[in-house]
């Protein structure tokens, strides 16, 4: 049964207006065409009313610029045709050489499917160039995370996987489950805070009683501190200098009591003093806690990265030394996330240095939550950087001199050059394994070369000595394989 129209209140009920707009409920705007126009802009209803109007269409040339703003008032006003003649105008631009872009703006907007059909149209293309990725406004690197995953699985995920929203938890939704059970997510604020061991809220208590000082962040947290405790950092320091210089001149000495315990002597006065830090409260919390016996050393590499920062900072030597050496071991334990912490507080000498650790580690397919925070191109350079050590690697291996001591080798296959560089590799070390036919040295490759593949900046433990061993035992040779991580620089 059709809706009963109604008229709109004032002042969208007028009998001049010459356009009636009807909403799904069933009101009708009254409405002067010329407001609209003024209101709206002119190249959007242009776009849409030629699409809507029963006249000759010529090949568009429209921008994606003007196709996005155009598509997102045919969305919000759910014009099912001009929503289908625009997306195929972006795929289209998107299988001429704009996939980046399109896929981009279909997750700006959310457009599912949109953005799967533009990146499988580079399925296909070997050469495809994600440079352009630095530009690309609006773009996580947790969007890109799910970009390069879905073009390497070639679109082979399951249902749950979406190109423009995280499904969480999202590794385990990029192969189809082994179980029928569907996944339980999370939300975003609780994967977040799982990584956050000290809440920005939570006041600082030494596990020493009497605190002689208090120490006002920047964020207007209050940490009661002893004063011999917070003189480890030199800049505290030189402030209560300047405090007590300050107070010597303008107050009359303190009277002074005897504590019950008889150990400490505690001025009458019931307040200690206050003294401004510029350091956010929960940095502060960890550095002080650190000064205290019976410490605990932070357990996620962003708060052990902000910590040593601020340690550095303050001139606090002892903690700066303690955090630089911590913070190497939890690079190497999670540097994927330890390369995020840096990025996000812009320190790139770190972020290279966990880089370094990440491409001893599988990269393909990792994925922590911090990527939703961080823009797109630091995730770009680094899996630039992995690609350039993998292809290092692999490099490495096809240049191993491996030569038998009887009959000269058989001439090299003149098609090797135009046959991709695996293909290359493993007919050039069966060639090589001529005539003796060495299948332990094709084997022994061709697993160095799928570890490579995985982690491209660590070669099995041994590899090189085992294989020299064996060689040397059967009569071949080969140099020694270093590390491809340091024959390739982090670019930023």
């Amino acid at each position: 049964m059709p809706l009963l129209a109604s008229n709109a209140l004032s002042p969208f009920n007028k009998p001049d207006a010459d356009v009636v707009l009807r909403s799904l409920d069933g009101v009708e705007f009254l409405v002067r065409s010329h407001i609209l126009i003024e209101a709206s802009p002119c190249t959007t209803l242009d776009i849409l009313l030629r699409i809507c109007y029963p006249i000759p269409k010529p090949k568009s040339d429209r921008s994606i610029a003007d196709i996005e703003t155009a598509l997102r008032v045919a969305v919000q006003y759910q014009l099912e045709l001009p929503i289908t003649v625009l997306e195929d105008e972006l795929v289209d631009l998107a299988r001429r050489g704009f996939a980046l872009e399109v896929w981009a703006l279909a997750c700006r907007m959310k457009r599912e499917a949109l953005a799967r059909r533009s990146v499988e149209s580079t399925f296909d293309d070997d050469k495809f160039d994600v440079g352009r990725i630095g530009s690309m406004q609006d773009v996580s690197a947790g969007d890109y995370f799910r970009f390069r995953e879905y073009r390497r699985l070639r679109g082979q995920v399951c249902p749950q996987f979406e190109l423009c929203r995280p499904t969480l938890p999202l590794p385990a939704v990029l192969h189809a489950p082994i179980s029928s059970s569907p996944i339980q997510s999370r939300s975003e604020d609780d994967d977040i805070e799982s990584y956050e061991e000290v809440p920005h809220s939570q006041v600082f208590l030494p596990n020493i009683p009497h605190p002689d000082l208090v120490c006002i962040a920047s964020d207007g947290a209050h940490l009661p501190v002893h004063r011999m405790v917070a003189e480890a950092s030199s800049v505290i320091s030189a402030k209560l200098s300047e405090y007590d210089n300050t107070i010597s001149c303008t107050s009359k000495p303190l009277k002074k009591k005897r504590c019950k315990c008889g150990s400490h002597t505690r001025p009458t006065t019931s307040e200690p003093p206050k003294l401004s830090v510029e350091e956010e409260g929960a940095v502060l919390n960890t550095l002080f806690q650190l000064c205290y016996p019976d410490h605990t050393l932070p357990t996620s590499p962003s708060t052990c990265l902000k910590a040593l920062v601020a340690a550095g900072r303050l001139g606090m030597v002892r903690i700066v030394a303690d955090l630089g050496t911590h913070w190497q071991t939890l690079s190497k334990q999670d540097p994927l996330r330890a390369y995020f912490a840096a990025v996000r507080i812009g320190q790139s000498t770190y972020a290279e240095d966990a880089a370094k650790y990440v491409v001893q580690t599988r990269l393909d397919g990792q994925y922590i939550w911090e990527m939703e925070t961080i823009p797109a191109l630091p995730y770009h350079l680094l899996t630039a950087y992995y690609d350039q050590c993998r292809a290092a690697a692999k490099a490495l291996l096809r240049s191993a001199c491996i030569s038998p001591t009887g009959p000269p080798l058989p001439p090299r296959d003149p098609t090797l050059s135009d046959a991709p560089p695996e293909v290359a590799a493993f007919k050039e070390v069966a060639r090589r394994a001529e005539p003796e036919v060495e299948l332990w040295l094709q084997e022994h490759l061709g697993r160095l070369y799928a570890a490579v593949d995985e982690h491209p900046g660590q070669m099995p433990p041994g590899a090189p000595e085992a294989l020299f061993e064996r060689a040397s035992v059967s009569g071949h040779w080969c140099r020694s394989i270093p590390s491809a991580v340091g024959m390739v620089k982090f670019k930023w």
